[in-house]
């Protein structure tokens, strides 16, 4: 059994290196980064959106507190005046106001708490995102080395010596070296 093993791992690493050695390692980068642009930009706009349902819940939240206020107003003048029926009509109002400004309240929260979150995970991705961009840029630098490097594929047949070209030169080389 541990044979088969052994010999299962082997042919994976081999598979792998083989696939590693098929894949452009620069254009997989490439890729990565233009993904991660992507859903940077799509965090980006959720975030927006966050801030904006937030800003909407406060000034929600801040008209039913004026509201409420009025309510109370009215409240006090009616059982000022004794009108017990318009009273409760208020009072009910004023129920409904109270539980909208606390649901708006909360959402105003979950809003903020989730815009933290997104905030804290779009700073790990940029500092990821600046990380791929620098492997890129390592790479791309390796490869325009190594292009400076490697013997040009094209210099071939500026290489090539013509059978005319051999024939002066041995021509030139006899006549410097024959005994004046």
């Amino acid at each position: 059994m541990p044979l088969l093993s052994r010999l299962s791992r082997l042919f994976q690493a081999d598979f792998h290196a083989v696939l590693d050695q098929l894949e452009e390692p620069e254009a997989l980068l490439r890729q990565s980064v233009r993904e991660m642009e992507d859903a940077l930009a799509a965090d980006e706009r959720v975030l927006k959106r966050l801030g904006e349902d937030r800003q909407r819940a406060a000034r929600q939240h801040a008209d039913c507190l004026l509201t409420l206020e009025r309510l109370e107003l009215e409240l006090a003048t009616c059982f000022a005046e004794g009108e017990t029926e318009l009273a409760r009509r208020l009072v009910r109002r004023k129920l409904e106001q109270t539980k909208l400004a606390a649901s708006l309240l909360r959402a105003e929260d979950d809003c903020r708490t989730r815009a933290a979150a997104l905030a804290a995970r779009l700073e790990e991705n940029r500092a990821r995102l600046a990380n791929l961009r620098h492997k890129l840029d390592v790479l791309a630098s390796q490869a325009v080395a190594d292009d400076r490097t490697a013997p040009r594929r094209d210099a071939g047949p500026d290489l090539a010596v013509a059978d005319d070209e051999v024939e002066a030169a041995f021509l030139r080389e006899q006549a410097a070296r024959k005994p004046s």
